[in-house]
């Protein structure tokens, strides 16, 4: 007996320095002596791993060894899912509620379960039994942001993001999930902030790291993060978070047909979300199809009066359509401005600048894009004349 407390003491040192294969080779001992711990940690680590199966043979032999227990039942749960296996997920969490009703871990999977079922009004209800048990489950509080994005209720799951954010500051997960929703909410700068705020706090996070590859990452970076979110959409389904991410993937990556025909599933399901349209709006846009990008960017603008960005593309659109008057044209720039001016005269802002008529005047010209683009190329005459 004490050589066997002496292994698990040293499979679990060796787990806890992220040496998860010289553990197993410890656990493996173990667990052929019929050792329940032993083979749930070896099942632990294989689905960190991503090998689902072998997860799932170690869990039913843990479960025929020891049948009453709660945990195992959950984590065989998430092994059938994480195989697509989605029946078999839900008959193991209710296998686990039934002998552990308040078991937080199996509520907030069965929520999740619902998710990537589509359920997701019954996924909310799981995981207020869940919060009702412990209110300050993170995995609940954390899911029940997505099923929230899933109903289309944005605002609310704004909110429930940025209080988690405020209540679990050293979480990376918080942050991840605050950028998503920004993000699919058409705030996709402040999404930047948020998913490198996460890889501070955890430098490794894949899917920080693929979420800001879609929205910034090189070709390569772009190929793993559109096969990390497809592979994650097997597992957990394909809600409309997931295909979002995706889509924006593929619009970054040039795959403009594929972007396109996720974004119509998304707006097929929830007419209104601000992600889709958007890059819909830009894949249209990038193929030359300016009149249809506009009426996706006007639609963005109608639903959210914020989105300044999207205001700008509209009015950029507008120089490539056909029999559009240089007038008509400068009138719209002219009432966007309007819109977006600061209410107070920026002049206050130069009240203690030297009025001295016969001083030197220092001008500059400031942007992003002063290279291959648009702006660059205009100004070059403007740079040639400069006095």
């Amino acid at each position: 007996m004490f050589a066997e407390w002496i292994l698990r003491r040293v499979a679990r040192w060796l787990d806890r320095r992220g040496i998860g294969s010289v553990a197993d080779t410890f656990d493996q001992r173990m667990a052929g002596r019929g050792d329940v711990d032993a083979l749930h940690d070896l099942a632990r680590r294989a689905l960190g791993r991503g090998d689902a199966s072998v997860a799932l043979a170690y869990l039913k032999d843990a479960v025929q060894i020891k049948p009453k227990d709660a945990t195992l039942w959950c984590s065989l749960g998430a092994a059938h899912r994480h195989l697509g296996e989605y029946e078999a997920a839900q008959v193991a969490y209710e296998e686990a509620l039934h002998l552990k009703p308040d078991y937080v871990q199996a509520l907030s999977n069965l929520g999740e379960w619902c998710i990537a079922r589509g359920q997701a009004e019954q996924a909310v209800a799981w995981f207020d039994k869940a919060l009702a048990v412990f209110p300050r489950f993170f995995e609940a509080r954390l899911n029940k942001t997505a099923a929230l994005y899933e109903l289309a209720r944005y605002a609310d799951a704004r909110e429930l993001a940025e209080q988690l954010v405020e209540d679990e500051p050293n979480r990376a997960g918080a942050f991840l999930n605050l950028g998503n929703i920004l993000v699919q909410t058409g705030k996709a700068k402040q999404g930047v902030k948020q998913y490198k705020k996460a890889l501070e706090l955890q430098p490794g996070y894949p899917e920080a790291h693929f979420n800001l590859s879609s929205l910034l990452g090189s070709g390569e970076d772009l190929g793993h993060a559109i096969d990390y979110l497809e592979r994650r959409i097997k597992e957990r389904g394909d809600s409309v978070q997931n295909l979002c991410m995706l889509a924006s993937a593929h619009k970054a990556a040039g795959h403009l047909t594929k972007a396109e025909a996720l974004c119509h599933r998304i707006l097929e399901r929830q007419p209104d979300n601000l992600n889709a349209l958007i890059t819909l709006g830009a894949c249209l846009s990038t193929s030359g199809d300016s009149s249809a990008a506009v009426k996706l960017y006007e639609r963005v603008v109608e639903l959210d009066k914020t989105q300044t960005g999207v205001g700008s593309n509209i009015l950029f659109e507008h120089n490539n359509l056909a029999g559009n008057e240089r007038a008509f044209v400068f009138g719209m720039h002219q009432e966007w401005a309007q819109c977006v001016e600061p209410s107070t005269p920026v002049a206050e802002a130069y009240e203690q600048r030297s009025r001295d008529p016969e001083r030197k005047l220092r001008i500059g010209y400031v942007s992003g894009d002063f290279i291959n683009h648009p702006v660059g190329m205009l100004l070059s005459d403007v740079l040639r004349r400069h006095d």
